[in-house]
C-alpha cells in the first residue's frame, strides 16, 4: 500500500456518490430474483481492496476499502490492523462530526470516561459534556463549517521502535496529566489488549472540497471481548 501522501492533487479531490433507485409498486419473481443476486454480490464484494486508476485525483493515496455502512473510504493493511480496529477509530470520529455525546462516551474505555471526568471536574470546574463540546466546535471550525468524514488512514506509528513503548508512554502521559501513576496498571488489568498506531483523517466541508482534518497523530486502543475503545 502506498503511503498517505499530502499533495495539493490529492487535498484536491472530491468524491462523489451515485444512488440508483427502482419503483414499482409489484415486483416480478425475475425481479426478485435479480435483486437477490445482486444484494448477495454487493455483499461478497463488501470490504474487497479497491485501487484507484492511474490518473485519477486520488492515485497517490494507494489502495482503500470502503465502509459499506458510511462509504468512507478506510486505508490500512489488513494484517497489522484488525478491521473492527480500524472501525472503532472510523466510529470514533464519526462522534465529532455528528455531535454525538452518547457515542462518544461509548467509543471511550469507561475506566477512562470515569478518570478524566474527575480531572476535569477538579481542574476546570467542568466534565467530559463541555470537552467533548469543544472538540467538536474546534474540527468544525478547522473545516470552516459543517463537514463530512471521507477518508481514514492507519499505519505503523514511526514515534517508538515498538507499540509497547508508544502504549506504556501514552498512558503515563495520562497518568501524569490526571495525576494517578496508577493508571497505566489500571487499564492493563481492565483489557485484553493494547495497540498503539498513526491515523489521517480526510473530510469534505460543506463547499465540497477535501482537505485533511487530522494529520498523522498518534492514539491507543484497548481491546476488551473483542471490543476496540480509546482515550477520548
Amino acid at each position: 500500500m502506498n503511503k498517505l501522501k499530502i499533495t495539493a492533487l490529492a487535498l484536491a479531490a472530491v468524491m462523489s456518490m451515485s444512488v440508483v433507485t427502482a419503483c414499482g409498486s409489484k415486483k416480478s419473481s425475475s425481479a426478485e430474483s435479480s435483486s437477490a443476486e445482486e444484494q448477495q454480490e454487493k455483499k461478497v464484494n463488501d470490504w474487497e481492496l479497491e485501487s484507484p486508476s492511474e490518473g485519477a485525483k486520488d492515485y497517490d493515496l494507494g489502495d482503500y476499502r470502503t465502509d459499506p455502512e458510511t462509504g468512507i473510504k478506510l486505508y490500512y493493511e489488513e494484517e497489522q490492523f484488525p478491521r473492527e480496529l480500524v472501525l472503532a477509530l472510523e466510529h470514533y470520529f464519526l462522534t465529532f462530526e455528528k455531535n454525538d455525546l452518547e457515542a462518544y462516551k461509548a467509543a471511550n474505555l469507561p475506566l477512562y470516561n470515569e478518570e478524566w471526568e474527575k480531572y476535569l471536574q477538579k481542574e476546570y470546574k467542568y466534565g467530559i459534556e463541555s470537552s467533548f463540546k469543544t472538540r467538536c466546535d474546534s474540527l468544525k471550525d478547522a473545516m470552516e463549517g459543517t463537514y463530512k468524514i471521507t477518508r481514514i488512514k492507519v499505519e505503523k506509528s514511526e514515534q517508538f521502535p515498538t507499540e509497547e513503548e508508544g502504549v506504556d508512554d501514552y498512558l503515563k502521559w495520562l497518568g501524569d496529566i490526571i495525576s494517578n501513576d496508577k493508571f497505566p496498571e489500571q487499564v492493563k488489568a481492565n483489557c485484553d489488549s493494547l495497540r498503539y498506531m498513526s491515523f489521517y483523517v480526510m473530510a469534505e466541508n460543506s463547499k465540497g472540497e477535501e482537505n485533511m482534518l487530522v494529520s498523522e497523530y498518534n492514539i491507543i486502543f484497548a481491546e476488551k471481548d473483542g471490543k476496540y475503545y480509546t482515550f477520548g
